[in-house]
């Protein structure tokens, strides 16, 4: 409740200094002195502004976490009966998308500038208060553009705390990435400024999320060397490890906060934040069938090395459970059962009893009504592989693959890479983006990852023609969404991404 009633005290002070006084639909919002007359007087406004930015972080990232990061990959198959998953599989995107919008982002980066400018000028807030406010803004900033440039490539850049009419962009053309990347950095820089160690929610920006951040960010622009420097601060805190118990591995996912794995997470709720974004239709509900599932040759490589391991772990999506020895369900019948659910998400109840195959033990997909997910934004082992990426590339060979090594032994997988299996560069780079898709599924991770590694056309090519589209993935331009036609509304600078048309 507290949530509730902080966005919606947020709400009613953005719509009334944001949009009051507008006399056209294409003037460009100034600063409007409301903002001070009437708000950021207390410690309490700062509070209520930051829950605000943060439900702006749900909204951006709800739906889209999965299918802008996701859903387009190798991951990904069709499940249930509805049509509109296909414009993502066949990547057949258009500007009338909701996933094509980007109003909720700049909405979010607009929530982060107004933060940024009058939380220092509140009266009787503390140093601390305002250095810890002011890194989760610029890390929020930071965190927004990247997202943007990976989705759409060139985008507006605004720093200053305006914000058009229902949040469109207004007479900004769009910045090159190299400019967004520069605004990207420093304002990592900044988060990590005003950060310390301490890290006081996992649903919080903080100084391990922003050291995260930046490796990713560096790792995106190809830039090794910093990346390992970035990775190595983040080791340096001793506050993240990999967890050491396959009991323990589930955690990371529903309840993170207990996780030594847990760096930065998303927490949605239905009842709180609402159906609107419809997580659960992605993530594994009880009232309906899954929009997506895994892909048939991801999943028979993780059911291959549980089945290599010779025995039955909490893995992703396997609903099997190892206790004492016993496997109350055989590899071959639940292989043909074939769900492949969104499972690591959900929670796990040992005593449930599974009819068709006669076995106590699964997850448990709730309602839609009462779907609660934790979703990690980053987690220690997606920063470590993305490191081994980087210490392959500088040739430091031997630590890229004990860092492979170690998660997959904390998995119960003992083939480990060595010089003879990953006998160069891109053998062991290859063998890492396995790891990575299979490690990290569902998360977000592998669209992305094929980008920045120019693997897209190379994978999805051969998926797409197996689908009906003769001509496989065609114009490499297709891997940037289009602008949401919205975007050209009283707009005549900014241009749709090519191919695309602006309808």
């Amino acid at each position: 409740m507290k949530k509730i009633y902080y966005s919606l005290i947020a709400v009613l002070l953005l719509s009334s200094f944001l949009f009051s006084g507008c006399e056209s639909f294409l003037d460009k919002q100034p600063e409007s002195q409301l903002s001070r007359d009437k708000f950021w007087k207390t410690p309490k406004d700062a509070d209520i502004w930051i829950a605000a930015m943060y439900d702006g972080l749900q909204l951006t990232l709800g739906r889209n976490y999965f299918l802008w990061g996701e859903v387009r990959s190798d991951n990904q198959q069709v499940a249930g009966t509805g049509t509109a998953q296909l414009q993502f599989l066949t990547n057949t995107l258009n500007a009338s998308m909701t996933e094509s919008n980007w109003n909720n982002l700049y909405r979010t980066i607009s929530s982060a500038n107004f933060a940024i400018k009058y939380i220092p000028t509140i009266p009787d807030v503390s140093a601390p208060q305002i250095a810890v406010q002011l890194g989760q803004a610029y890390a929020m900033r930071a965190l927004m553009y990247f997202y943007a440039i990976r989705v759409w490539g060139p985008v507006p850049l605004i720093t200053e705390p305006y914000e058009a009419l229902d949040g469109q962009v207004k007479f900004n053309d769009r910045s090159s990435v190299d400019l967004v990347k520069a605004q990207i950095l420093s304002d990592i820089n900044n988060a990590l400024t005003n950060f310390d160690s301490n890290t006081p929610s996992i649903y919080l920006l903080n100084r391990g999320s922003v050291l995260a951040l930046q490796t990713d960010v560096h790792m995106w622009f190809k830039e090794y060397d910093k990346a390992i420097i970035s990775s190595d601060q983040l080791i340096a805190m001793k506050k993240y490890s990999l967890v050491a118990k396959i009991t323990d591995w589930k955690n990371i996912f529903v309840s993170p906060a207990t996780s030594t794995e847990s760096i930065f997470n998303m927490y949605w709720d239905y009842l709180q934040d609402g159906g609107g974004n419809g997580l659960a239709s992605f993530y594994g509900s009880g009232s309906n069938t899954p929009n997506y599932k895994l892909r048939q040759p991801i999943w028979d490589t993780l059911v291959s090395r549980v089945t290599d391991a010779r025995k039955w772990n909490m893995i992703d999506t396997l609903e099997l459970f190892y206790r004492g020895g016993k496997v109350k369900v055989s590899y071959e019948a639940y292989n043909l059962n074939n769900t492949q659910l969104s499972s690591k998400f959900a929670p796990w109840d040992p005593g449930k009893l599974n009819t068709t195959y006669n076995y106590v033990g699964g997850f448990v997909y709730p309602p839609n009504n009462e779907c609660q997910v934790h979703i990690p934004i980053y987690r220690y082992s997606d920063i470590m592989l993305l490191r081994a990426e980087a210490l392959n590339k500088v040739g430091r060979r031997t630590d890229a693959m004990a860092i492979v090594n170690s998660i997959r032994t904390r998995m119960g997988y003992n083939r480990l890479l060595t010089a003879t299996n990953t006998p160069n560069e891109i053998s062991l780079e290859n063998a890492i983006l396995i790891e990575r898709q299979l490690e990290l599924w569902g998360e977000g991770k592998r669209w992305f990852d094929l980008i920045r590694t120019d693997r897209v056309v190379q994978i999805m090519d051969p998926i797409l023609k197996e689908r009906g589209i003769a001509e496989g993935f065609g114009d490499a331009r297709r891997i940037l969404f289009p602008l949401h036609s919205s975007a050209f509304e009283g707009n005549p600078i900014i241009k749709q991404n090519e191919p695309y048309t602006q309808n």
